[in-house]
């Protein structure tokens, strides 16, 4: 258990230094239809992320990382990857853009299992998430940093 909870620190970490996260909708060319985001399919490669952000636009990308501008309320969407599979989702919003009530419902199915460092902390057996929320400084601005990371460790 030691190494799953080392990894997921990790991996939230580095994205949040990385890029220092709701999980909204993009509506897709299809006009009707909608997707989450972000995209959360752990193991997936780059090209599939990319493809599925193909709406966004991208960045800044390296071995490792994916990094989109957001839109609407989202401040950027970033990816982390390990051996070439997504391992960290991460969304960030401006915290006067929207209430933490609306923050924290992103997590609706998902059981608060406390805080640690300042983040809360959720997990979803169903989709084999782990979920943080947490309130971070950026250059003055205050922004509610959302980051998702696969649960199950094989």
């Amino acid at each position: 258990m030691a190494g799953f909870h080392n990894r997921f620190i990790r991996g939230a970490v580095l994205c949040s230094l990385v890029f220092s996260l709701l999980v909204s909708c993009d509506k897709t060319s299809g006009g009707d239809e909608y997707k989450p985001v972000p995209y959360m399919e752990w193991g997936a490669g780059m090209p599939a992320v990319k493809a599925y952000m193909s709406r966004y636009t991208l960045e800044k990308e390296d071995a490792d990382n994916l990094y989109y501008k957001g839109w609407d309320k989202q401040k950027s969407i970033s990816y982390h990857f390990e051996d070439g599979g997504l391992i960290t989702s991460l969304v960030m919003f401006r915290s006067d853009s929207m209430e933490k009530s609306a923050i924290d419902a992103m997590m609706g199915g998902y059981e608060n299992i406390g805080e640690f460092d300042g983040a809360q902390i959720y997990v979803s057996d169903e989709l084999d998430a782990v979920g943080t929320v947490e309130t971070v400084l950026s250059g003055g601005v205050s922004y509610y940093a959302v980051g998702w990371t696969r649960k199950s460790v094989e």
